[in-house]
C-alpha cells in the first residue's frame, strides 16, 4: 500500500511538471514562449543582456518568462513549478525571481511575480502587489509592453540587492499621490498670490513632479548588443508560493 502511494505520488509529480516548458538551452534569462512576438528582439536583448550582469554581479537569479498557454494551470502554480523546474536561483540561498507574463491567448490576460523561499522575507507578497499594480499594469493598459517589464525589473533588483526595503516602496507609493495632491495646491496658491500682488516675478520655475516614483521609472542603462548565451541563474533555487498576480 505503501510503494503504492509513494508511485501514485511520483507519476502525479511527473504529470504535473511534463506540462512546464523546459528550461532553455542555451539558459537564457528571457523566454518568450507564445506564438506571437511580445518584445521586439532588440527589447530582449536588453532584458536579457540587464538580467545577466544583474545575476553575475549578485547571484540573485530574475528569469521573466513570457507565455499564451497555462495548460489549465493557475498562474501562481504554473510559476512556481516552473520555477522550480528550472531552479532558478542557487540551491543555498534560493534567490531566485520568476516574472511570469501571459498577454495573448485564452483567457484574462495575466501577470505573476514569484519569489524564492530566501527572497519573501525581503520582497513579500504585499510589495509584488505593489510593483504589479504601480509599475506594470498601468503601463500595459497603456501598451508599453517593455515600460512595464523595465519598472518591475528595477523595483525586483534595487529590493533583492537591499539598496531599500520593502517597507520603504510600500510607504512612498502611498504617499505618492497625496504628496503630488499638495503640491498641486501649492502651485495654485503660488500662482494665485502672483496674480493677486500683480507683481513682474517672471521666471519662476516649480520643479517637481516624480518626488516618490523617479527612483523606480527611467530605462535600462546600456544598448541592445547581442543577448548573452550565458546565463548562470538556474543554480536549483527552490520555490515555495510567495509572491502575487493581478491581471489587466
Amino acid at each position: 500500500m505503501k510503494q503504492t502511494c509513494t508511485l501514485l505520488f511520483l507519476f502525479f509529480g511527473l504529470t504535473l511538471f511534463a506540462q512546464i516548458p523546459g528550461k532553455p538551452y542555451p539558459p537564457k534569462a528571457y523566454n518568450d514562449l507564445t506564438s506571437t512576438r511580445f518584445l521586439s528582439p532588440s527589447e530582449e536583448n536588453q532584458i536579457e543582456k540587464e538580467l545577466d550582469d544583474f545575476e553575475k554581479q549578485t547571484s540573485n537569479a530574475i528569469v521573466v518568462v513570457v507565455v499564451d498557454d497555462l495548460k489549465d494551470m493557475e498562474i501562481e502554480a504554473f510559476a512556481d513549478d516552473l520555477g522550480e523546474s528550472w531552479g532558478v536561483g542557487t540551491k543555498d540561498l534560493d534567490n531566485g525571481i520568476v516574472m511570469l507574463i501571459k498577454p495573448f491567448g485564452e483567457g484574462k490576460r495575466q501577470v505573476t511575480i514569484r519569489t524564492g523561499r530566501g527572497l519573501e522575507g525581503i520582497i513579500p507578497d504585499l510589495v509584488c502587489i505593489d510593483i504589479i499594480d504601480r509599475e506594470f499594469i498601468p503601463e500595459m493598459k497603456n501598451g508599453n509592453a517593455m515600460l512595464a517589464i523595465e519598472k518591475s525589473l528595477k523595483v525586483l533588483k534595487a529590493l533583492s540587492k537591499k539598496e531599500y526595503n520593502h517597507s520603504t516602496y510600500h510607504k512612498k507609493g502611498n504617499l505618492g499621490k497625496s504628496t503630488v495632491l499638495i503640491i498641486v495646491v501649492m502651485v495654485i496658491l503660488i500662482i494665485v498670490f502672483i496674480v493677486r500682488k500683480g507683481g513682474k516675478g517672471g521666471g519662476t520655475t516649480l520643479a517637481g513632479g516624480g518626488i516618490f516614483m523617479g527612483g523606480f521609472g527611467g530605462g535600462y542603462g546600456g544598448g541592445g548588443g547581442g543577448g548573452s548565451s550565458g546565463f548562470g541563474g538556474f543554480g536549483g533555487g527552490s520555490f515555495g508560493g510567495g509572491g502575487a498576480s493581478g491581471s489587466w
